[in-house]
C-alpha cells in the first residue's frame, strides 16, 4: 500500500464508459477506499489550475496537501483508489505528474475501461445536452471541436477526440507495469464478471457479493433546462460545500433532483451511415487497440 495519502490505484477512463458503476460497486467493498471526491483529477492538473474558458473542471483538486486529505479516512489494508477520467485524455501531463508527485509510481496499478469510440463520443455529448451545457446538434458539435479547442473549451467538448485510446494506454504501458484494461460492452452484460476481475487485479477479494446498483447514468431529458444549468454551473465553492457532503447523501440528492427535473426517454441513436462515418476515423485506432488487448474488436468497426 502507498504511503502518505496517495492512491493505490487508477481508474484512468474513459468517461462514458461504465466508470461511474464501477464507482459504485467499488465503494460496496471494505478492502477497498475510494475519496468522497469521485474525480479529484489532482494528477492531471497538479499544482496549477485547468485553463479552460469554458468547461473549467472547478472541482478538481489542484492542492497536493488537499489531495492527500482525501485518503486520511483510510483504513489499514484498504486499497486506496483515484478514479479520474480526464487522465486517459490528458495521459502526457498525467504520467508527468504521477511521476513527479507519487511516492511509489511503478507500485501503482492502472485500470481503463474502453467503450466504442462513436457511443461513447455520442454518450458524451448526451450528457452535456441534457446538463444545459451543450447547445449544437451532434453534427455540428463534432465540426466545431477545432474552433472549440482553439477557444479554450473544455476536452469536455472534444467528443470524437476524446475517443482516441491507443496512444494512452500505450503511454501508460510503458510506464507502469500493471495495466488492466476492461470493456464496457462486459460491464453491461456481466458486472459480476467484471468486478470480480477488477478485485483480482486489485488484490482484493473477488467473491464479494456485490448489490445490484440499478440503472447509471440513465437517458432523460431535463423538464426544466434552466434547472439543470443552475445546478451544474461550475464554481470552486460549489464543490467545496459538495465534497464535505457524504457519497451516500450526495447520491440521494442527486437522485432527488433526477426524480424532480427528469423526463425518461428511449436512447436516441445516431444515423447508421453517419455513424459508420465516424467510425471509419477510428479504424486505426481501434486496430491498434484490439493488437494491443488480444481483444477482438470487429463490433467496434461496424
Amino acid at each position: 500500500m502507498s504511503k502518505g495519502g496517495y492512491p493505490d490505484f487508477l481508474l484512468v477512463g474513459a468517461a462514458r464508459a461504465g466508470t461511474t458503476a464501477v464507482d459504485r460497486y467499488l465503494r460496496q467493498h471494505p478492502e477497498v477506499f475510494l475519496p468522497r471526491v469521485k474525480e479529484p483529477c489532482f494528477f492531471a492538473f497538479a499544482g496549477g489550475t485547468t485553463g479552460y474558458r469554458k468547461g473549467k473542471f472547478s472541482f478538481a483538486v489542484t492542492d497536493r496537501e488537499a489531495y492527500q486529505a482525501l485518503y486520511k479516512e483510510r483504513k489499514s489494508g484498504q486499497m486506496a483508489g483515484d478514479l479520474s477520467t480526464p487522465y486517459l485524455f490528458l495521459y502526457r501531463q498525467t504520467i508527468d505528474n504521477i511521476l513527479r508527485n507519487h511516492p511509489d509510481p511503478k507500485r501503482l496499478r492502472i485500470i481503463a475501461l474502453l467503450r466504442q469510440p462513436v457511443d461513447r463520443a455520442y454518450s458524451q455529448y448526451r450528457w452535456r445536452l441534457r446538463d444545459g451545457r451543450e447547445e449544437l446538434s451532434f453534427p455540428d458539435a463534432v465540426a466545431a471541436e477545432p474552433i472549440r479547442k482553439r477557444e479554450g473549451y473544455s476536452f469536455d467538448y472534444l467528443y470524437l477526440e476524446r475517443s482516441y485510446y491507443a496512444a494512452a494506454l500505450q503511454a501508460y504501458r510503458d510506464q507502469f507495469p500493471q495495466v488492466h484494461i476492461a470493456f464496457y460492452d462486459d460491464l453491461r452484460k456481466d458486472p459480476l464478471s467484471v468486478m470480480q476481475g477488477l478485485c483480482r487485479f486489485l488484490g482484493v477479494d473477488p467473491e464479494l457479493p456485490f448489490q445490484a446498483i440499478g440503472e447509471v447514468n440513465g437517458t432523460w431529458s431535463p423538464r426544466y433546462p434552466w434547472l439543470s444549468r443552475l445546478v451544474t454551473f461550475e464554481h470552486p465553492l460549489k464543490y467545496r460545500l459538495l465534497n464535505r457532503i457524504p457519497g451516500h447523501w450526495r447520491d440521494s440528492i442527486r437522485a432527488g433532483f433526477t426524480k424532480i427535473n427528469a423526463v425518461k426517454q428511449a436512447e436516441e441513436q445516431l444515423d447508421p451511415v453517419y455513424h459508420r462515418r465516424l467510425t471509419e476515423r477510428f479504424t486505426e485506432d481501434i486496430l491498434a487497440v484490439q493488437s494491443m488487448t488480444g481483444r477482438n474488436l470487429a463490433s467496434w468497426l461496424q
